[in-house]
């Protein structure tokens, strides 16, 4: 924290430093589990950001997708799930080189989300798209590539949809 208040009083409360620092201290709190004050700090991050940034811009992004894990780890999968999903609509918009693995990462955090409300039908709609964002920018030899074939797989057996899960657990070996 006393990084933050150098930062605050060098650059001032809304520089987008600030902003970094906030969401990084937010993840900080999140992995230790203190939740409500992560919540604090990733959303002031975002009044900062979006006072400083295009609407679009992939930083907001990143603080959002951190406020969608928080309420992931509190079982507010409804929540956790409008914020990934609010995500993906900026980030879809985006034209930005290096955003492949930012998409897939979301992707399959929301298709987690849809797994953990019951939504398995959509989940591996999504995971699917995980699928071909990894296999467009990674190739059929990466390692997410096998691991989105997995949770295709497993969502297929949650559905009891075991033959099709098989043939999907086969093609991760591939």
């Amino acid at each position: 924290l006393k990084a933050l208040e150098i930062q605050i009083e060098a650059l001032g409360e809304d520089d987008l430093t600030v902003a970094y620092i906030l969401n990084r201290i937010g993840c900080t709190l999140t992995a230790q589990g203190h939740f409500t004050k992560a919540m604090e700090k990733h959303q002031r991050a975002v009044e900062i950001q979006q006072k400083k940034l295009a609407k679009n811009d992939l930083a907001i992004c990143v603080t959002f997708a951190s406020m969608a894990n928080v309420s992931f780890l509190q079982d507010d999968f409804e929540k956790s799930e409008e914020i990934y999903r609010k995500v993906l609509a900026i980030v879809l918009r985006v034209e930005a080189s290096d955003k492949a693995a930012f998409l897939s990462d979301l992707y399959g955090n929301l298709a987690e989300c849809l797994r953990k409300r019951g939504k398995f039908g959509e989940a591996v709609k999504i995971q699917k798209r995980a699928l071909a964002t990894n296999l467009e920018h990674y190739g059929v030899d990466h390692p997410n590539v096998a691991n989105d074939y997995n949770g295709i797989g497993l969502l297929l057996m949650e559905q009891d949809r075991l033959q099709d899960a098989e043939l999907v657990f086969e093609k991760a070996l591939e």
